[in-house]
């Protein structure tokens, strides 16, 4: 089991295809995967993210979070 240097944290809420966006520019960086990691906070988005999510989940090491209702 590897430790990351660091996390790129996504805060979003209704954006999936800004989030894509993101995911692609993350994926496109020549810096080692094992370094880091991406940790996606859905701030109440009300639609699934998943599907803009699982594509990254092969080559990303990538987490999808979900803020609790207040």
């Amino acid at each position: 089991m590897y430790s990351p240097r660091f996390a790129i944290v996504i805060p979003t809420r209704k954006r999936p295809k800004q989030l894509a966006a993101c995911l692609n520019a993350i994926g496109a960086l020549t810096y080692p995967r094992d370094r880091f990691q991406v940790v996606i906070v859905d701030d109440h988005s009300g639609e699934p993210l998943d599907d803009v999510v699982a594509p990254w989940r092969d080559r990303l090491n990538v987490r999808l979070l979900h803020r609790d209702e207040p």
